[in-house]
């Protein structure tokens, strides 16, 4: 057919008629989906060819948007793989929508016209083409355009605006749902009359089954019983009214999709169900087997997206709450890596510094107890702790070694409800926390422990344990300059053992250290925690008494001469060794700037007059 000659085609009553045509197809192709159709853009380039029929051009696309799919160029219904169109006849068209509608529809000839005049008066051709690189048809070709029977006519239609169709559209992407497998539904409503009309409807949708309940308590049980796919839910129950219904039905069964039903045509209430998590809101005046498929569809899917939106927001949430735990952690670790290894800090204030960050490793500090326990000798209170710390069964604890020495233990407490195996405090990641603890803080007291004999080493005389001359010198000077400062008195003591050199020659070198210790610790006995007892050499000795002025100074050496008089110094495999001291002592004048060196020198002077004065005897210095 020439293109003048389709343009001729039709007249008004033809128009009028193919009108109906077009209605009938919409109603039969599902208005909504319909509208879906003609926002998509076919790639390949459809075009409709259509004469005087006045179809309209929703029926044009939705013709179009699915004749590829139905045509294809690799399984052509008309063993014609090079077909590039066809064209229907209007009355096989006419008697085909007019039986889809509900009508009978009118049988023509083979090729449809005989039919097509007998419903309409005149045969009407649709034609319909597509485009691409390959072929491009023209208009005045003879041989472009095959014409189809019409059965061919009957079947295409039928494939084009069927249920089955709508159903099977791949321009909905992945969001189609095929009802190929058993679904299963569940009505909520109390109605009988109402119930029989939905019922009749769902029981047209493909595959699906269906149960009904009158009332929310046995929806509930329903469902307690049997899985389901979407629930149909009345807002009015004779146990539940409105919205209440849809929160009550949402949160015992927060998995379901839900399909709200109601005689309400209220935009708010439509929107507080979608709220409280409904997937879909249908009045029950407009309720079709057509709008229950599509409902029954979009609210499988919409379930399904807001489930995977909340497993993805929930997987957010706890990789940020992972996230801030182990910054927290790394926070924590490395500030009690600072503390302990900060040397201005004494190992008791560092600790205590280490006890309080720790509790910031966890998301709750204010709910963790932390309590430092060290062997005694290391620390002076041998115990740290927060003032949360509670005795209880909940809790982790960690040995701490220092080197390969027990040194003390770490425990970690929950203030609170005790938290369950594998969760906060008890998880794998605060296990190794409080084991990585407990490993720094025994390296920080071996370091400490090492760095106490290195002190010990150098400030302290090897034999007698008292201060060796370098840190007497160092400590006096310090207390001088503190009673300078202050202006408080402090007075020097100059000790010589009588006859020392006799007891390593006659006793022997063993008997003269036992002699030498026994000296110092009979002096501490005696002494203040506050004085300096130093070993300057040899047998002789000196002690610094600070806020001590002379006259009491002399009564200190004189009490040390007097017990050292009478100490008894043991020696294995021979008699016991008897002491005696002369003593020099003067008090440092502070006032006038006299140092250490200069007192010093006074107080021996003095000591040397006690000697030459026969021993055994304290003198002042001049």
């Amino acid at each position: 057919m020439a293109p003048d000659e389709l343009h001729a085609a039709g007249s008004g009553a033809v128009e009028s008629d193919a009108q109906a045509v077009g209605d009938g197809i919409l109603v039969q192709a599902r208005r909504a989906f319909v509208m879906e159709i003609l926002g998509i853009d076919d790639d390949v380039g459809w075009h409709l060819g259509i004469g005087q029929l006045g179809l309209g051009q929703h029926v044009a696309h939705h013709l179009v948007g699915h004749a590829d799919d139905v045509l294809g160029l690799d399984a052509d219904p008309f063993d014609r793989p090079d077909a590039a169109g066809i064209d229907i006849d209007a009355g096989a068209a006419f008697g085909v929508v007019h039986a889809l509608a509900g009508g009978k529809g009118q049988s023509g000839g083979d090729d449809g016209s005989k039919g097509g005049q007998a419903a309409h008066g005149e045969v009407l051709n649709l034609r319909l083409w597509r485009t691409d690189d390959r072929f491009i048809p023209n208009w005045g070709d003879d041989m472009a355009f095959p014409v189809v029977t019409h059965q061919a006519s009957a079947n295409l239609l039928r494939r084009l605006v069927s249920p089955e169709r709508t159903r099977e559209s791949p321009m909905r992407g992945g969001m189609d749902l095929a009802l190929s497998e058993t679904m299963f539904a569940l009505l909520v409503e109390d109605s009988p009359t109402q119930a029989l009309l939905t019922l009749a409807e769902l029981e047209k949708l493909p595959n699906v089954k269906v149960d009904h309940a009158v009332s929310l308590a046995s929806a509930l049980e329903f469902i307690q019983r049997k899985r389901y796919h979407v629930i149909f839910l009345d807002l009015t129950l004779p146990d539940s009214v409105g919205d209440e219904t849809v929160r009550r039905f949402c949160g015992a069964a927060p998995e379901l999709a839900v399909v709200v039903l109601t005689n309400h045509d209220d935009d708010q209430q439509a929107l507080m169900a979608l709220e409280q998590g409904a997937q879909d809101y249908l009045l029950k005046a407009k309720l079709d087997a057509a709008s229950l498929s599509r409902s029954f569809r979009y609210a499988i899917h919409r379930k399904r997206a807001e489930i995977l939106v909340r497993e993805a927001r929930d997987a957010a949430l706890e990789a940020n709450r992972q996230l801030e735990r182990r910054m927290r952690q790394i926070d924590c670790m490395y500030g009690v890596s600072r503390i302990l290894e900060s040397p201005e800090l004494p190992l008791q204030v560092a600790l205590e510094q280490v006890v309080a960050k720790v509790p910031t490793a966890w998301l709750k500090p204010e709910t963790i107890g932390v309590r430092l326990s060290c062997l005694p000798g290391l620390l002076p209170s041998g115990i740290v702790q927060t003032p949360v710390f509670m005795e209880t069964a909940y809790r982790l604890e960690s040995q701490v070694f220092a080197g390969s020495r027990p040194a003390g233990r770490i425990e970690i407490c929950w203030s609170e409800t005790p938290p369950a195996e594998g969760d906060e405090a008890f998880s794998t990641a605060e296990r190794e926390l409080v084991r990585e603890l407990a490993r720094r803080i025994g390296l920080a007291l071996e370091r400490a422990c090492v760095q106490k004999e290195l002190v010990q080493l150098a400030t302290t005389d090897f034999l007698t344990d008292a201060c060796n001359r370098r840190h007497f010198m160092q400590s006096t000077v310090a207390e001088i300059q503190r009673a300078g400062r202050y202006g408080r008195p402090l007075s020097l003591l100059m000790i010589d053992l009588d006859h020392f050199k006799r007891i390593n020659d006659e006793r022997g070198h063993a008997a003269g250290d036992e002699a030498l210790k026994a000296f110092v610790v009979m002096a501490r006995d005696l002494l203040r925690d506050q004085d300096i007892i130093g070993r300057m050499g040899g047998e002789e000795f000196a002690i610094a008494l600070p806020e001590t002025a002379l006259n009491p100074a002399l009564v200190v050496a004189e009490r040390l001469r007097i017990r050292l008089a009478g100490l008894q110094v043991p020696v294995g495999g021979g008699e016991p060794i008897i002491l005696s001291a002369s003593f020099g002592v003067a008090e440092c004048r502070v006032g006038a700037g006299e140092g250490l060196e200069a007192c010093l020198g006074r107080a021996d002077a003095a000591l040397y007059r006690a000697k030459a004065m026969g021993r055994n005897r304290v003198e002042p210095a001049e």
